[in-house]
């Protein structure tokens, strides 16, 4: 397979292909259905002559027609896969979350505290509620952040983290909403 330039397979495709994407065909030779998700490599292109992978199939307009194929651009997310090889993966995540004008909340925090933001108030009418903020920093600065599940225990609480993953970044926000029961 060959490279080919962005700037000319936006032709094909559109305006929508950036850096990260990288376009590659061969005459004969193409991605098709059902191989999203894997290799284009450069064979002995690595370190210690071991394979190099350089794309991870996205897609393509047929299989072998004459537009090239559509692979994400490995060498764009280099440092973000770099920061998560690097990540020790058998120790807990050193996370810190704030709340209220950043103040720290510890683990295992249960105290309602106005000053810390924690605290939801007055007594809340059928289905009125509330929605409290929360940053979620990773205290290592080179580690994304990446939640994976949130779980509530109590009835009526919700939670939603924006995003539900850091691209390449350390912090994120978790909003929890309290609605009052129906009943």
């Amino acid at each position: 397979m060959t490279i080919r330039s962005i700037a000319i397979t936006r032709r094909d495709y559109g305006d929508s292909l950036t850096d990260r994407h990288l376009a590659a065909s061969s005459p004969g030779r193409d991605t098709c259905q059902g191989d999203s998700g894997g290799p284009l490599f450069v064979a002995g292109g690595g370190t210690g002559g071991n394979d190099l992978v350089v794309g991870i199939t996205s897609f393509g307009l047929e299989c072998a027609a004459q537009s090239p194929s559509i692979y994400a651009n490995v060498g764009r997310y280099n440092s973000w896969i770099e920061a998560f090889l690097a990540a020790p993966g058998d120790v807990d995540p050193a996370i810190t979350i704030t709340g209220k004008r950043g103040r720290l909340l510890t683990n295992g925090t249960r105290q309602k505290a106005r000053y810390l933001g924690t605290h939801w108030g007055r007594r809340y009418k059928r289905n009125k509620g509330k929605t409290l903020s929360y940053r979620i920093q990773n205290a290592v600065d080179t580690t994304p952040a990446l939640i994976r599940q949130v779980r509530v225990a109590e009835r009526g609480f919700t939670v939603k983290v924006k995003p539900p993953y850091v691209f390449g970044g350390t912090s994120q926000r978790l909003a929890t909403r309290f609605r009052a029961p129906n009943k």
